[in-house]
């Protein structure tokens, strides 16, 4: 995998714009969200960006590279694979639902998988990548499940099992994370956690996906301040971040 900090996209006045999606939550029971990435990518990414980062939670979830015509994401496969064949530069960062993308999947379609976090070089601003999972640290069941889930003898055992017992497995871990029960300030970022992330890696922006709360918020670090970007979920629409030589602008539904 790429080092996080190998990135180096520096602005120029005529650099294409670089497009940022999440939480698309792609799933045979909604093609409604298919239909809202194909537009995306003709309408809006394709016309105009050679490229597109996606911070995680493209599937709703992922049983492996082999499983992927079982859950009816062959169109989508062959969508990202045909991006790359075009001159698109396609990234794609693991969310908690699709952590078992692997590199099958990269071979197959070109698109490269970039560690969490990553970090963005621009000539502006320096940004780091997440999906944010990791940042809503109130839910400790939450993260409990993230731990066991990344952990890559975990994934192993997973992944050597049958595609029937994976599509078990997976659907009786949906059930368990299923965010009903939870209180609704657990399963947003900790503001501490968030500092704190931004001061390690002492980048200018944060932007990450996960908790479907999109919006743009100022920070004061000794001094600096600094913005945190919140990509939106696609379930009432496109959401996507584009960075370009004006700056940052976040389209979404909601906001």
């Amino acid at each position: 995998m790429q080092s996080p900090r190998l990135a180096n996209a520096r602005f120029k006045s005529a650099m294409k714009p670089i497009y940022i999606i999440s939480d698309l939550h792609l799933r045979a029971q909604r093609p409604d969200l298919n239909q809202s990435l194909e537009a995306f990518i003709e309408h809006v990414f394709t016309p105009e960006s050679d490229t597109l980062y996606i911070l995680g939670d493209l599937f709703e979830y992922w049983i492996g590279d082999d499983g992927a015509a079982q859950l009816g994401y062959v169109a989508q496969v062959d969508l990202l694979g045909d991006l790359v064949k075009k001159g698109k530069q396609v990234y794609f960062m693991h969310g908690n639902r699709d952590f078992l993308v692997g590199e099958q999947f990269s071979s197959t379609t070109g698109v490269e998988i970039l560690q969490d976090p990553f970090i963005l070089d621009l000539a502006c601003k320096t940004c780091l990548l997440k999906h944010g999972d990791d940042l809503c640290t109130d839910d400790v069941e939450h993260q409990k499940f993230r731990t066991l889930t990344r952990n890559p003898d975990w994934q192993k055992s997973i992944l050597e099992k049958s595609i029937p017992e994976r599509l078990q497995i997976a659907s009786q871990m949906r059930q368990m994370s299923g965010s009903a029960h939870k209180p609704s300030q657990i399963m947003d970022v900790n503001e501490q956690s968030v500092r704190q992330t931004i001061a390690e890696h002492g980048v200018d922006i944060l932007i990450h996906g996960h908790t479907h709360r999109p919006g743009r918020l100022t920070y004061d670090l000794n001094g600096k301040t600094v913005e945190r970007i919140v990509l939106g979920d696609w379930d009432t629409g496109a959401s996507y971040l584009k960075i370009d030589e004006r700056g940052f602008h976040l389209v979404s539904p909601d906001e």
